[in-house]
């Protein structure tokens, strides 16, 4: 009787850019917030400081003349309708976490990375937006690994990769045990 190995899970975190400012990629600096925090700055804004999650306060600080513009969840469903029907072709397994990211399940396929590398090719090609991405797993260290813009190093070695990481970046741990850990 032949052993079968069962095979680890396969997660990949997707996170849009500029996913909610895609109509004013200008040269003005703008800036989408949601609860007083930054959500998408445009390249412009980018480009002068502003970051994501940073509180508009600061941000206008940074930025003489910055349009501010307030996030609508309306405005912005049929976009992400659009993009994760483009995933739904490739798994049915995806979990929205928000408008411009979603975690998929791709485990059940057997050529993997080749699946990853069409999807995020044709996500990219119809979407024309920039993406960032993440493979591991589970889905907090494909969150990490797309936030560090790891090239499949989460997946291949996950003590190695996550070995690399600051305390701070162990998110399911609650930020308390986090500082006692540090």
């Amino acid at each position: 009787e032949e052993m079968t190995r069962e095979r680890p899970p396969y997660i990949l975190w997707l996170h849009w850019k500029n996913f909610y400012v895609h109509d004013a990629l200008d040269e003005r600096p703008l800036v989408v917030v949601r609860d007083k925090k930054v959500l998408d700055p445009n390249p412009a804004a980018e480009a002068r400081g502003i970051q994501r999650g940073m509180p508009q306060r600061q941000a206008a600080n940074l930025i003489q003349g910055c349009v501010f513009r307030s996030w609508d969840r309306e405005e912005f469903v049929e976009r992400q309708t659009q993009w994760l029907d483009i995933c739904s072709e490739f798994t049915g397994i995806l979990e929205p976490i928000d408008q411009h990211i979603a975690a998929l399940d791709l485990s059940g396929h057997p050529r993997r990375m080749e699946t990853t590398e069409k999807l995020i090719r044709d996500l990219i090609a119809r979407m024309r937006l920039p993406l960032c991405y993440g493979v591991a797993h589970t889905k907090w260290m494909a969150q990490l690994a797309c936030m560090r813009e790891d090239p499949g190093f989460a997946v291949r070695d996950p003590q190695g990769f996550l070995a690399s990481l600051p305390v701070d970046d162990l998110l399911p741990v609650a930020p308390e045990h986090r500082a006692r850990l540090e």
